[in-house]
Parts: structure tokens; C-alpha cells; sequence
């Protein structure tokens, strides 16, 4: 396993700080993207849910510090569709044309709003308790967030369920 840590610089000129865990020996696995929510940062993910991941079998996953947080520059508006292309940037920079994707609280507005607007760079969506105003997500979004709601009772299950058929 490799652990990296560093900066990926975007093309609208945004620095964001990164961490990824890897199995070189895959290169082709399709990584796990985390985003924090306000107040979280990269570090979050990388104490407590990356070396369980690691045990679970996944071979690649990443975090980022959004912008304002950390080491990442910060952008001069703040808003989901902003931090949605800051998202979209860090792909297109780190070379990640599908990931599946992990958001919790505000993180989890912005990866849905990711997978509404671009659904094929998306393999899978995973979100908790994410933040939302109806006027800012589009339709689609927004009645995935009320099945999401319905569904999340169920949510933990099926985690244990799939994370042992692995």
C-alpha cells in the first residue's frame, strides 16, 4: 500500500489539498472519492474510515480537503455548484474519469449535485445526512434526497451485507 499526500492544481487555478491510499498492483480500480462536510476535513477520512476501507478490500481511495479547507485555496463564492466544479476539477486533474462517491453533510450536497450534473463520471453514490434546499439542487437530486430520507433506515444493513460479500 502507498499513501500520498499532496496538491492537485486545477484549471480555473485552484490548489486542493489531497490524500490517497493505493495499491499500485491496481491501477485500473475505479477509486473511492471522499468529501467532507463543513467543519470535516481530509483527515477525517484518513484516521478513521481509510484503514477500515483498506481491511474491507477496497484498493484506492482519495479525500480532499475542499476548498477553504486546509491547504486548498479558497473560492471567492460559496455554493454547491462551486464546490460541485471545484469537485469536478480535482477528477479531471488527478485523472479520474469515474469514482464512486462518498459525502457526508454538506459533502454529501455536493456529491449529489456531482451526480446529477455529471451522472457518467459517477459509479456509485453513497451520502449521509446531506444538507439541502430544494431551490438549489435540481429535480432529479432532490427526489433521490427524498428516497434517500425513506430509505436510510436500511442504509447500515446493507453496507454489512455488502461489505462481507466482498
Amino acid at each position: 500500500m502507498k499513501k500520498y499526500r499532496g496538491i492537485a492544481a486545477t484549471e480555473s487555478g485552484l490548489d486542493l489539498e489531497y490524500t490517497e491510499w493505493t495499491d499500485e498492483t491496481k491501477p485500473e480500480e475505479i477509486p473511492l472519492l471522499c468529501v467532507h462536510g463543513t467543519g470535516g476535513s481530509m483527515e477525517m477520512w484518513e484516521r478513521y474510515t481509510f484503514p477500515a476501507l483498506w481491511r474491507a478490500g477496497f484498493k484506492r481511495f482519495l479525500a480532499i480537503n475542499m476548498p477553504g479547507y486546509g491547504r486548498s485555496s479558497r473560492l471567492g463564492v460559496h455554493d454547491i455548484e462551486g464546490y460541485r466544479e471545484a469537485l469536478r476539477e480535482f477528477c479531471e486533474a488527478m485523472g479520474i474519469y469515474k469514482a464512486h462517491l462518498l459525502g457526508i453533510s454538506f459533502g454529501a450536497s455536493v456529491v449529489l449535485s456531482f451526480t446529477s450534473k455529471y451522472p457518467e463520471q459517477t459509479a456509485t453514490v453513497t451520502v449521509q445526512e446531506p444538507l439541502y434546499n430544494n431551490n438549489h439542487l435540481p429535480w432529479p437530486a432532490y427526489r433521490l434526497l427524498q428516497t434517500i430520507n425513506v430509505a436510510m433506515r436500511y442504509i447500515p444493513d446493507a453496507i454489512d451485507r455488502w461489505m462481507s460479500s466482498r
